[in-house]
């Protein structure tokens, strides 16, 4: 009898298999790194609205910004966001007297979405 000289190498079917698992593979991560620079923006945007928020309300505690109920809208300039607009609303409370409310918030744009970052504080001002 002779001898059965074992296979060597791959089916057609296994290299197509093999093949289609990098394409795949291949895909998702062409996918994620073309992801990756709108989510970097986004999270510089993210930065940048928090910074101009934190400078906002530094400026309510050194006084550059009137403690005077309602709602007003502050100067900002940004260079990560589209159509970034700063709101401080303050509202007074009644005990302990000059003790104030304050909200500082941001809205911006970043591609096709709109986001908002902010921050409630309490302000004591000497009368």
């Amino acid at each position: 009898m002779g001898r059965v000289k074992p296979r060597r190498g791959f089916s057609l079917i296994e290299a197509l298999v093999a093949l289609a698992i990098v394409a795949l593979t291949m895909t998702v991560g062409m996918s994620l790194l073309a992801q990756q620079s709108g989510i970097a923006r986004r999270v510089r945007a993210h930065q940048e609205a928090m910074q101009l928020v934190e400078s906002a309300l530094e400026g309510v505690r050194a006084g550059e910004y009137p403690l005077t109920s309602g709602r007003i809208q502050l100067p900002a300039d940004s260079i990560e966001t589209d159509a970034l607009v700063l709101w401080m609303e303050v509202i007074p409370r009644a005990e302990p007297p000059q003790l104030f409310e304050v909200l500082v918030e941001a809205r911006y744009v970043v591609g096709p979405r709109t986001l908002r970052r902010g921050v409630r504080t309490m302000v004591w001002r000497s009368p």
